[in-house]
């Protein structure tokens, strides 16, 4: 009988413990939860007036070397499209995304000058499990480009940077216009 007053006892203390965990674990920020992947870097550019095997032989190869020279990268990989190009940085265990996403940004941008003006910047982003980037694409039959631009930059931009762990929030303007949060 003491042994069973023991048990229950023991087996009531796990299922309080178990209870506190389950609400305290639902109640944690998401960027307190531990990472479950090795932390990525991504970078997207559009390019124009070009064909893919050209950007990459021109500067893909140089790319995709100084990336993996950064320090703790296991992988680099380059995906080439018909119309952009998309570098993927796998760092090792342990290291700062923030910090991994100005490595990337520091290479990328020693790079970018060597471009024509019209393909701008690259678009750089953590791809670290935390994070998740939201594409949608708006158009309208009655109102023109220029005035819906107008109407997102002025109304809709302001509003969702305005929301809780929003990073950025832009209007990507090429023939296209996607919004990009």
């Amino acid at each position: 009988k003491y042994i069973l007053q023991k048990t229950s006892f023991l087996y009531l203390s796990l299922l309080i413990l178990i209870t506190l965990m389950i609400i305290s674990f639902s109640s944690l920020p998401l960027s307190l939860f531990p990472s479950t992947e090795k932390p990525e870097v991504k970078a997207w550019m559009r390019f124009t007036r070009t064909s893919s095997e050209d950007f990459h032989k021109q500067y893909g190869d140089e790319i995709e070397s100084k990336l993996s020279q950064i320090d703790n990268v296991l992988e680099v990989t380059g995906d080439y499209y018909t119309n952009g190009v998309r570098y993927s940085v796998l760092y090792d265990w342990g290291i700062n995304t923030d910090d991994a996403k100005d490595e990337v940004q520091n290479v990328l941008s020693s790079i970018e000058s060597k471009f024509p003006t019209a393909w701008g910047n690259f678009w750089i982003w953590n791809a670290d499990g935390k994070s998740g980037t939201y594409v949608g694409g708006i158009w309208s039959k009655k109102i023109p480009v220029k005035k819906l631009t107008e109407i997102i930059d002025k109304g809709l931009i302001p509003q969702i940077e305005q929301i809780s762990g929003v990073e950025e929030a832009y209007v990507i303007r090429e023939d296209r216009y996607d919004l990009l949060v």
